[in-house]
């Protein structure tokens, strides 16, 4: 008798324990959503930072040259 109503009470508590699951499914679907913008933020200014690595090392370059042409 004890187990049935164990079980009986197991089936009334489902209802919450099928809410506090959707909870928890929604804010790890949120905060793997705010971890993959972080992620592209951080991709993208990697990308701008690499570009203008590039472009001040051909400024430089271009630099450098003339300066050597006109030394030399």
């Amino acid at each position: 008798m004890q187990r049935y109503a164990e079980w009986c009470r197991w089936l009334d508590d489902e209802p919450a324990r099928q809410q506090k699951r959707k909870e928890a499914q929604q804010a790890k679907e949120e905060a793997d959503k705010s971890e993959s913008e972080s992620s592209q933020a951080t991709i993208q200014q990697l990308r701008l930072d690499r570009w203008l690595w590039a472009v001040a090392g051909t400024a430089l370059g271009a630099a450098l040259t003339a300066l050597l042409m006109i030394v030399h």
